[in-house]
């Protein structure tokens, strides 16, 4: 592998992944969480924030179309919320290890 350039760097886009959902009948496609996009959860997550809640905000930022654009708005995910909860998890664990963003990841985020 050689080194990547800083434009290579800058407009890389991590691949999809199709995750079923059994609970609601199909799959969807997910992307990674940026980091920017895992600060915004892990300050969720530690601030005691309801797991239901930074759970869908996972849902609505990278449940993605094919091109790897979040299908979901912002005023989404009360809706998401809304889901079966054992779906809403299937597909925020899913996005989660993606993402890099374990409980040891938070864990060590919230110390630094």
């Amino acid at each position: 592998m050689g080194l990547l350039t800083r434009d290579q760097l800058l407009t890389f886009r991590p691949p999809n992944s199709k995750i079923e959902v059994p609970e609601l009948g199909g799959s969807v496609l997910v992307r990674s969480l940026s980091g920017r996009e895992v600060d915004q959860i892990v300050r969720l997550e530690s601030s005691g924030t309801e797991s239901v809640s930074w759970q869908s905000k996972i849902v609505r930022l990278a449940v993605c179309d094919t091109e790897g654009k979040p299908i979901f708005a912002d005023e989404d995910e009360e809706k998401i919320a809304a889901l079966p909860f054992a779906a809403i998890a299937r597909i925020a664990k899913a996005i989660s290890e993606a993402s890099g963003l374990t409980k040891q990841a938070v864990d060590n985020a919230e110390k630094n």
